[in-house]
């Protein structure tokens, strides 16, 4: 039979909890490591099952490769049918103070080809981080290569933020001879690119559009990349659309990674002492309700934008972990 009176007890037990300060777990726990492989992983990130604040910091290291890589499993939404939650690992390049630089090609990438036998084509790229502590940064862009195809991008579900981008135009007489500036990308044939905005949601679609100029198609092939904004120039021969395998083997796409912004969220799970594994979720996190988050020299701040949550950072003048026992140094 339902006990009502436990059940309104084990509220009133939470409600007493969420109306008072926490301690947050401000070290990482002994025994922890604190690189995989080549990475260095700072706290509040951490290697395995209760050496991160929280579970969304969690690292997994995979030691099949050598060196060993870290990888960062974080939970997308989905709306096919309804809304549902699916994990997707991507792999762990660096992490710094306010930043985590991630990749996952699957996902980064968009490929259509049209007339083929066999179209290797996945038209979209999306990417919802909104269940995480993680949004978009200003570092990321969208480069399209290809001759007569649309990109459609969109920021958010509403579609007011969206806007199309045009793959560069292609004239048929010159085009064996075409190769796609990408570090110049913006007044090239054959290629496209734009900056993304800050935010937690991306959706990129590819569309033929050499029908729309009445006009042969000059390659069958088209892709779209998400990643970090480039550094350095290369050139990419138009001649490759003609082979889809070339995209996956191409390191300038491929070895590019995501750069993501990471916070303390408004909704966060803290691990306990493994022989305890009650977690608790608290609501609207904010510095005044979060004792001991940050350590000697550092400061707490409350994010202002539309995604929330804290973080910490040393004060002016120190330099460290602001999130760890011995906090920042002079």
């Amino acid at each position: 039979m339902f006990n009502m009176h436990s059940l309104l007890f084990h509220i009133f037990f939470l409600l007493s909890l969420l109306s008072n300060t926490i301690a947050v777990p401000s070290h990482r726990p002994p025994g922890c490591p604190s690189r995989c492989g080549n990475v260095e992983i700072p706290y509040p990130f951490g290697i395995g099952p209760y050496c991160s604040m929280d579970w969304n910091f969690e690292i997994i290291c995979l030691n099949s490769s050598n060196p060993p890589k870290p990888y960062l499993e974080i939970e997308f939404r989905t709306y096919e049918v309804e809304p549902v939650h699916i994990t997707y690992q991507f792999e762990v390049v660096n992490i710094s103070e306010t930043q985590i630089y991630v990749k996952n090609s699957t996902l980064q990438l968009a490929m259509a080809c049209y007339g083929m036998e066999q179209d290797p084509n996945k038209t979209d790229i999306e990417i919802d981080l909104s269940s995480s502590p993680y949004s978009f940064s200003h570092s990321n862009q969208i480069t399209v290569i290809g001759c007569d195809d649309l990109a459609l991008v969109e920021s958010n579900r509403s579609y007011t933020n969206s806007s199309v981008a045009a793959v560069s135009y292609c004239t048929l007489s010159n085009t064996e001879t075409y190769s796609a500036s990408i570090g110049s990308c913006a007044n090239t044939y054959g290629c496209f690119r734009a900056f993304i905005s800050k935010g937690v949601y991306l959706k990129v679609r590819l569309m033929d559009a050499h029908i729309i100029w009445s006009k042969s198609k000059a390659y069958p092939c088209s892709l779209a990349f998400v990643g970090m904004k480039d550094v350095l120039d290369f050139t990419y021969p138009l001649t490759n659309l003609n082979a889809p395998e070339t995209f996956q083997n191409s390191k300038e796409f491929m070895y590019k990674p995501l750069v993501l912004d990471w916070r303390i969220v408004q909704y966060i799970t803290i691990n306990l002492d493994p022989n305890n594994e009650y977690q608790l979720c608290q609501r609207d996190i904010n510095c005044s309700r979060l004792d001991y988050l940050c350590q000697k020299n550092s400061l707490c701040i409350n994010l202002d934008d539309s995604f929330g949550g804290v973080r910490c950072k040393c004060k002016e003048g120190y330099k460290g972990n602001p999130y760890n026992d011995s906090g920042c140094q002079g």
